[in-house]
């Protein structure tokens, strides 16, 4: 109070006699400002408290820059590099937030580029370690940046280890070819060069995990010239019609950090050579594809020297459909990040209904239009005329005469592009779908919905005789699987029986853990799709690599 009230010359007798008689110990007299000279008293005072003010504030900092010394030297360098610096999709792959820096340097080390060029999906592990978890996944010929820790890559920008390569396979690959997707401009106002030929052009949606791979090549205007994208298609346009046209948001740019063709190992041709290799850490033998980004999540590791299994016969054109309630969004992202699902087919497709849904920025469903009249959402009838929609889709879809397999996996269902591909022996040319449930309450072979698997022979059969189907059958009282099951039939599709090929309550369920199954029915959710994902390919990917040890 005394201080307060009129300045002291020296606190230390006035806290000594606080501390040892409190404040009512204290004489008015202890007060030393108390005096005529009183005016000369605060003066002083008024110097030295900011001087003692000074001093405090300069021990706490002091203070503080030692305590922050030591937590750096205990803690280490940091574990992440900037966030975002990856070649590729940034947004799929970029870990926000982590941005710590070495102490040694104002950035972050940039490390190298890399390129997945195994022809399927590659683990990426937690630790350089063959056996450590697994904490995602990552496509075919995709793009990653990453610095070189023995045989393996640690990834700059986001969690993780990849391998380099295993049992003399070369999994990953230094690369100086980059690729790279703007929107608005040319590339040459971003430093880039126009692509102007097919495998490079395909190169490119590969490496950057586009949703499509396969690239068009339409004659005249609409496209940019060079290789673009619009939509979720990529083209390419080798004419002059479009010359100097600019991305516009709309469609956009590929391109390349090189002005002329450059050998890229992931070009379709030596892609599919290479899968006649032993299958690396990439996941399971009884599995194994892009997205992609590629994404990805399928076979693991056999030794050089163990015999490979069958090759798979034929291309996949996977699809699934979303109706108007926009159900299944969710799922569909997961499968898209992870290159899962309909996404580690060779090439892939999701309708919906009644309107497009966006799914990842820059990429909408295609639309299928809802049925007319006041059917109920889920009577049989409204189900049966939207798959008529998408089957017209599918056989008008450019990439149809190109693929050999069609796929319609339900929105629910965890598939394995992989598993399938190996149970695919039969000759491509032969009209045929697959039945998938032998012990059906009505007696018979069954074909279920979560996982309708034909060749294109049968959709060409289809194609032929569909409006005999719709004229003939009874089909207004029938789901869409019976629908087109008994239209293939009357119009003379060979049925294949594999009642081993789907766990579905409908007919047999099994657990996430059977890798004999092709797909699980029933995960409705995005979460409880990626546990049973990654269930099914942690426990191939174990067995597989218990069998090379044994070997």
């Amino acid at each position: 109070a005394c201080a307060s009230s009129a300045g002291v010359e020296d606190i230390g007798p006035l806290l000594g006699a606080a501390e040892e008689g409190g404040h009512e110990a204290l004489p008015v007299g202890a007060c030393p400002c108390q005096t005529p000279s009183a005016s000369s008293c605060r003066r002083e005072a008024e110097v030295r408290w900011p001087r003692a003010l000074l001093l405090i504030g300069v021990a706490s900092l002091a203070a503080l820059s030692t305590a922050v010394a030591v937590l750096r030297r205990r803690a280490g360098p940091p574990l992440w590099g900037r966030a975002g610096d990856v070649i590729g999709r940034p947004e799929l792959f970029s870990r926000p937030g982590m941005s710590a820096q070495p102490e040694e340097s104002q950035e972050a080390p940039k490390g190298s580029v890399w390129q997945i060029v195994y022809p399927g999906l590659m683990n990426v592990r937690s630790a350089k370690l063959y056996l450590s978890r697994v904490i995602g996944m990552k496509a075919a010929c995709l793009m990653v940046r990453g610095t070189r820790d023995g045989d393996w890559v640690r990834l700059i920008g986001e969690p993780g280890y990849m391998m380099i390569s295993l049992n003399g396979t070369m999994l990953m690959e230094e690369t100086l070819i980059t690729y790279e997707l703007i929107s608005w401009g040319t590339c040459a106002s971003v430093g880039r060069y126009p692509i102007s030929d097919l495998d490079t052009c395909q190169a490119a949606a590969l490496a950057l995990g586009l949703p499509e791979t396969s690239v068009r090549t339409p004659q005249g205007y609409g496209q940019l010239q060079g290789c673009s994208m619009h939509g979720t298609s990529v083209f390419l346009t080798a004419g002059s019609a479009n010359a100097g046209d600019a991305a516009d948001g709309a469609r956009q740019l590929v391109c390349s950090s090189h002005a002329t063709a450059q050998p890229d190992p992931c070009v379709t041709a030596k892609a599919k050579e290479r899968s006649k290799r032993p299958n690396p850490d990439a996941a399971p033998a009884a599995l194994s594809p892009t997205v992609g980004p590629a994404a990805a999540r399928s076979p693991a590791a056999l030794p050089a020297e163990a015999p490979a299994r069958a090759q798979p016969r034929g291309s996949l054109f996977c699809f699934s459909v979303l109706d108007v309630d926009g159900h299944g969004v969710e799922t569909m992202v997961a499968q898209m990040e992870n290159g899962a699902g309909v996404f580690s087919c060779d090439t892939s497709a999701v309708y919906s209904v009644g309107h497009e849904l966006p799914v990842t920025p820059g990429w909408k469903t295609t639309l299928i239009p809802a049925p007319k009249g006041q059917l109920p959402l889920h009577a049989p009838e409204r189900e049966t005329l939207i798959f008529m929609e998408v089957w017209d889709a599918v056989l008008r879809d450019d990439r149809f005469n190109s693929s050999d397999w069609f796929v319609k996996v339900a929105q629910d269902t965890v598939f394995f592009a992989d598993r399938l591909r190996s149970k695919l022996q039969q000759p491509l040319e032969k009209a045929m779908f697959f039945l998938n449930c032998q012990n059906s309450e009505i007696g018979e072979p069954v074909l279920l919905g979560s996982l309708e698997v034909f060749s294109r022979g049968a959709l060409v059969a289809y194609r032929d005789g569909r409006e005999r189907c719709k004229k003939d059958l009874p089909w207004h009282t029938w789901g869409e699987n019976t629908y087109i099951k008994q239209c293939l039939l009357s119009l003379g599709v060979y049925p294949v029986l594999d009642g081993d090929m789907v766990a579905d309550n409908q007919c047999q369920s099994a657990p996430c853990s059977d890798s004999s199954k092709v797909a699980f029915q029933g995960y409705r959710t995005a979460s409880s799709y990626l546990e049973c994902w990654e269930k099914a390919t942690e426990v191939a990917m174990a067995s597989a690599f218990l069998a090379s040890v044994g070997q």
